[in-house]
């Protein structure tokens, strides 16, 4: 099973003003923001508090930040904080207006869930409300 969505702690590289990390998964009408224009060299991360399964990763997109879509990504499962150097799970690139849909080739369990931003753009990257499908197996 997943943990509950309020016990949660993401972060992220940066993030513009009134636009912080907990925006990630607070219900609200508020989003994510990096802040700048997309480098390469941003990131996500929730700490699910306990090993979860995942199958399954939406980054939602509001109409207002429709051209802030990952321009290419790379998604780790680990039980270590901000690492990348294991087995990439899933890895693509978004499209505008709608949402980034990830699904991993098969079950990935860790405590985290990291998310890097690849690609470049003069767009910023943003996210509505992260989604995780969990899985039993």
């Amino acid at each position: 099973m997943i943990t509950a969505t309020s016990t949660w702690v993401p972060s992220v590289s940066s993030h513009s003003p009134g636009t912080g990390a907990s925006n990630l998964n607070d219900n609200s009408i508020s989003r994510w923001t990096s802040g700048k224009p997309q480098a390469g060299d941003e990131w996500l991360q929730i700490d699910f508090g306990a090993v979860v399964n995942i199958r399954r990763i939406n980054l939602q997109q509001g109409s207002d930040s429709a051209n802030d879509y990952p321009r290419s990504y790379a998604v780790y499962m680990s039980n270590t904080a901000l690492d990348s150097t294991g087995t990439v799970r899933a890895s693509g690139s978004g499209t505008s207006g709608v949402t980034t849909t990830i699904n991993l080739a098969s079950i990935a369990s860790g405590r985290y869930l990291y998310i890097k931003q690849l690609g470049t753009s003069l767009s910023w990257w943003s996210v509505d409300e992260l989604e995780v499908t969990c899985s039993d197996n």
